[in-house]
C-alpha cells in the first residue's frame, strides 16, 4: 500500500509539471503567433511599397522617353574636333 501511495504522489507531482511546462507552451505559441502576424503584415507592406515603386520607375522612364524625344539636340550629330592635336 505505501509503494502505490507514493507512486501516485510521484504521478501526481509529474502530472502537475506537465501540466505547468503545457501553459508554458501556449504562452510562448501565443507570442508566436504574434511575431509571426507583425511579420506577415511587415512582408505585405514591404510587397505593396515595391510595387509603387515600380509603378513609379515606370513612369519616371515614360517621362524621361518623352523629354529626350523631345530634345532637339539628342538627335544632332556633334561635328569633330579638327584643330591641331598634340602635346602643349
Amino acid at each position: 500500500m505505501t509503494a502505490l501511495t507514493i507512486t501516485v504522489i510521484i504521478l501526481t507531482l509529474l502530472l502537475l509539471g506537465a501540466i505547468s511546462e503545457l501553459g508554458k507552451l501556449k504562452e510562448l505559441q501565443k507570442t508566436v503567433d504574434k511575431e509571426q502576424h507583425e511579420q506577415n503584415m511587415e512582408i505585405l507592406k514591404l510587397i505593396k511599397e515595391n510595387h509603387e515603386i515600380k509603378t513609379m520607375m515606370l513612369q519616371h522612364i515614360e517621362v524621361l522617353k518623352y523629354l529626350c524625344d523631345q530634345d532637339p539636340l539628342l538627335g544632332r550629330v556633334k561635328m569633330p574636333y579638327t584643330g591641331p592635336i598634340g602635346e602643349a
